[in-house]
């Protein structure tokens, strides 16, 4: 399929009337028309907003040898990739506020189990009462810490980046 072909077979399997996508291209029918008809081709801006319509990559509608069956394939992928990004750019915000309070209850689950060992394991194994020793739990228990504490800093990374980006209008 070449570009005018697959303009037409996109416009057709969106349901969407030459006036229709003209109006979302911000051109004229004609204009539609004549792509269509392989009269013209349209502008390289325009080539990038036809490929969001449809939900295809602009390199598909501009390469000639592929076919229906990879159009069905780029348009189902690029529908759900781009269904992925919309929802992670307006809620990930989300994601990252779990992520943070998960870091928050590791370090207060690795907090209670050190002291609950430490009280448990006191007066039990005089080889770990030694001068600068550290028993396994204690080892275990600063790393479920660490860990929280790295969930905590990365999802408040997550939810101020994903703000931030969103305030300036991307």
């Amino acid at each position: 399929m070449n570009l005018s072909q697959k303009i037409l077979y996109c416009r057709k399997k969106k349901g969407l009337s030459q006036e229709s996508l003209a109006a979302l291209l911000d051109v004229s029918r004609q204009a539609v028309s004549k792509w269509e008809t392989g009269e013209s081709e349209p502008e390289v801006g325009k080539l990038k907003t036809l490929a969001e319509v449809f939900g295809v990559s602009a390199d598909w509608l501009l390469d000639s040898s592929e076919s229906e069956e990879t159009a069905e394939k780029s348009d189902s992928f690029s529908q759900a990739t781009g269904f992925i990004g919309r929802m992670i750019r307006r809620y990930g915000w989300v994601g990252g506020l779990y992520m943070a309070i998960a870091g928050a209850l590791f370090i207060a689950m690795g907090a209670v189990a050190r002291a609950a060992t430490a009280s448990m394991t006191r007066g039990m194994d005089p080889f770990f009462q030694r001068e600068g020793m550290t028993g396994p739990m204690e080892i275990m228990t600063a790393f479920i810490m660490i860990l929280g504490g790295a969930f905590v800093v990365s999802g408040a990374g997550i939810i101020i980046f994903l703000k931030a980006r969103k305030g300036k209008g991307k």
